[in-house]
């Protein structure tokens, strides 16, 4: 579940930051994390908003559906966990399809994508 998280978590923390970057904004001048070099604090606060309804809901899915199990992954000899190379090649096209699809909001239908825009 944490390599799954882990690893949503710093996509969508990417995307934020080169969407920011995108529409002028300096990614690394946040509100809520403290302004520490290298480390794109404004990124890091709109990620918070979207860890629950995002990452945290689409990785619990996926591991309760039994469409990640514990051989998709392996262990560094560091003791951290990863994807095997096969794993993100079916992991990529599901994490796609979470960002793309349509979701009911405030009387809206938006997609996650639309939402990170907004």
């Amino acid at each position: 579940m944490n390599a799954l998280l882990s690893f949503g978590y710093v996509l969508v923390g990417s995307e934020l930051q080169a969407l920011l970057d995108g529409i002028g904004f300096d990614p690394y001048l946040g509100f809520y994390h403290q302004i520490d070099y290298g480390r794109p604090s404004l990124a890091l606060d709109l990620l918070e908003e979207l860890r629950a309804a995002l990452v945290d809901r689409m990785s619990l899915t996926w591991l309760t559906r039994n469409v990640f199990q514990r051989d998709d992954f392996t262990r560094n000899p560091d003791g951290g966990i990863r994807f095997h190379r096969q794993s993100l090649k079916r992991f990529f096209p599901l994490y796609q399809e979470q960002l793309t699809t349509p979701q009911e909001l405030d009387g809206e239908t938006l997609t996650f994508r639309d939402l990170f825009r907004r």
